[in-house]
């Protein structure tokens, strides 16, 4: 078998990086686990940019929406001045059917009078 020119064994002592020795805590036999600092302040972050179809799209549904709300305005004042009309006629026909029945009772009375 032929022979290849770099073996795949292990890297060379001066290749391999020494270890960090590890913190201690107070008894000697356990690891201090570092805790990263994190940023006092914040980077404030730019906006994503969007594209102008999304905004178009943003604004015909704003548009749709104003639309929506006006036709639910109107349908809502629509309803009350159809209640408000229907109870004035309402009130309406019971006094004209009051004063016809006194008119009718009147009436009878007189007939029967004669």
């Amino acid at each position: 078998m032929a022979q290849t020119k770099k073996s795949a064994g292990n890297a060379k002592p001066s290749q391999i990086k020494p270890r960090q020795p590890k913190g201690l805590d107070f008894s000697g036999n356990h690891h201090v686990m570092k805790i990263r600092r994190l940023r006092s302040v914040q980077v404030p972050r730019k906006q994503k940019k969007v594209c102008n179809k999304c905004l178009r799209t943003e604004k015909k549904i704003e548009v749709i929406d104003n639309k929506l709300k006006s036709i639910d305005k109107l349908i809502n004042t629509e309803t009350v001045q159809q209640k408000e009309a229907n109870n004035k006629f309402s009130d309406w026909s019971t006094d004209k059917l009051v004063d016809f029945s006194g008119h009718v009772a009147a009436l009878c009375a007189r007939s029967s009078e004669s």
